[in-house]
């Protein structure tokens, strides 16, 4: 999945910079806020390549991440066992979790997960390609990448063939 997004990226960068070349060689900009509205155009139309490319690496590493824990001997059974302490404490009560115990519990879950964070740097990255807007991010880029490739030079093409002078 990885390498068909890097793929997907670069050609959808590859059609915005020729789109971007085209536009600019049929119509160079005149002034300067022609000049500014042509890179507002060039940005908008690499802003999806990159918001791919960017992803792909992100799910790269999420990817080596079981690798790289394998290679921490000493802190991943440390924590294992913390926590494990934990689900047993939590288990071995007789009476249903009161409210009283729930914030000590709580905390010390959170505790452990910030631990797990300091621990493992690359904690980071799974939290953020994993949340909602950077989901919602990755989609809206996909769609756009999609109407690039297939829609916009299309557009262009008949735009420019229609055009009079």
């Amino acid at each position: 999945m990885q390498r068909t997004l890097r793929i997907f990226a670069v050609v959808v960068g590859v059609v915005g910079l020729a789109l971007a070349v085209v536009v600019l060689v049929d119509d160079p900009p005149g002034t300067w806020y022609t000049a500014l509205g042509w890179t507002a155009m060039a940005a908008l139309l690499l802003a999806s390549p990159a918001v791919l490319l960017l992803f792909a690496a992100m799910l790269g590493e999420v990817l080596a991440l079981p690798g790289k824990l394998r290679a921490l001997p000493d802190v991943g059974p440390e924590r294992a066992r913390q926590l494990a302490g934990l689900a047993r404490e939590a288990k071995g009560r007789d009476q249903p979790v009161r409210l009283r115990t729930l914030p000590r519990d709580v905390w010390r879950v959170g505790r452990l997960a910030l631990a797990v964070r300091d621990d493992i740097p690359w904690f980071g990255v799974v939290t953020a390609v994993f949340r909602v807007p950077m989901l919602i991010l990755v989609t809206v880029a996909i769609v756009a990448g999609l109407f690039q490739v297939f829609v916009l030079p299309w557009a262009v093409l008949l735009a420019l063939w229609v055009r009079p002078g």
